[in-house]
């Protein structure tokens, strides 16, 4: 009952964050970056990750930039703090196993999701990976209830960045490309 109600939490801040998002669309761009803003703190404070996950597909930003900075930053912070819980080391194997079965998983969905797409979108969407700032929002949040949970995300976060970008370098020196993932 508790994972269903943490989920119709997240689902109702998604469907408020929608709701503002389509009150302010018009409205100028700084009161964008600000209910922008109000959204991220209040889904961090209240553990809504899911909800705020969920809210990224429709929130835009006027200048995209900005949010690729605040993201960057926010990973960096994140980081650090689940750096701070490294203190009796890392489960180095288990992470590593971890994070290649999470890149594995990720490349089989986006495989089987993209049926019908061209080969070289679906490889494209299979070796997308996300920078891992959800992974160590959850790590930080698991960490006071399961100790020695970041001992094996940290190590497995950076085996999914590791792989993501090793496998793009690969992919587009020798992979497929379309039109929609050709250079022009």
């Amino acid at each position: 009952m508790g994972y269903l109600a943490d989920l119709g939490l997240n689902a109702l801040f998604a469907a408020v964050a929608y709701g503002v998002w389509r009150v302010i669309s018009k409205a100028p761009p700084l009161l964008s970056y600000l209910a922008a803003g109000v959204a991220v703190v209040s889904a961090a404070w209240s553990s809504l990750m899911l909800g705020l996950a969920t809210a990224g597909l429709y929130l835009r930003m006027p200048d995209p930039r900005w949010l690729a900075r605040v993201v960057t930053g926010a990973f960096v912070v994140s980081a650090f703090m689940m750096g701070l819980l490294l203190v009796d080391g890392a489960n180095l194997m288990m992470g590593v196993l971890l994070g290649l079965t999470a890149f594995a998983a990720q490349m089989l969905a986006a495989l089987v999701l993209t049926h019908g797409l061209p080969v070289a979108d679906r490889i494209h969407l299979g070796l997308a990976q996300q920078n891992g700032i959800t992974a160590v929002i959850l790590a930080l949040s698991f960490e006071r209830d399961f100790p020695g949970f970041v001992a094996v995300i940290a190590p497995a976060i950076l085996t999914v960045n590791l792989v993501h970008v090793l496998a793009n370098r690969i992919c587009d020196v020798w992979g497929p490309t379309s039109p929609l993932t050709s250079p022009g």
